[in-house]
């Protein structure tokens, strides 16, 4: 795979395809299953070079829902897959500021009660704590007390 970056514009271009195709029919060896992941409630989110994936309860396919700029749907996206996704009728492009050399200054994380997804069927919560770290008992008592709120 050779891809041109100008990390001016933000776009990109695939100049040579890769040898292996990464979304197929069948895989060898499976240690992530979003079919499982998406039935225990969790969000799955594809994330190449070129665009984004989501796999939801919706679909039996993964859905497209972002694309690189630069990128061309059906020569770079459609035509490098062994199945047809889901292309999402508010496909967006992907935001060009990933493909620039300068900081982006975005916030990196949502809130807390956007982390937190319970499924009623186990009686299971998962909670993504990406990125957040506790350094203090009273970091902890904080988060027991916001998710005790979130969870009422």
């Amino acid at each position: 795979l050779d891809i041109d970056c100008d990390g001016v514009e933000g776009k990109i271009t695939i100049v040579k395809e890769g040898k292996i195709k990464k979304f197929v029919n069948q895989v060898y060896e499976r240690t992530f299953s979003g079919e499982e992941a998406v039935r225990r409630g969790q969000k799955v989110y594809y994330v190449t070079e070129r665009c984004v994936f989501r796999r939801t309860a919706s679909h039996d396919v993964i859905e497209l829902i972002e694309i690189a700029p630069g990128v061309d749907l059906q020569k770079d996206v459609l035509d490098q897959m062994e199945f047809e996704p889901i292309i999402s009728p508010n496909l967006k492009q992907m935001d060009e500021r990933i493909f620039r050399h300068e900081k982006m200054e975005i916030e990196l994380f949502g809130s807390l009660k956007d982390r937190v997804t319970y499924h009623e069927k186990d009686h299971v919560i998962f909670i993504d704590l990406t990125g957040i770290s506790l350094a203090s008992e009273d970091e902890v008592r904080w988060l027991g007390r916001s998710l005790d709120l979130i969870l009422k």
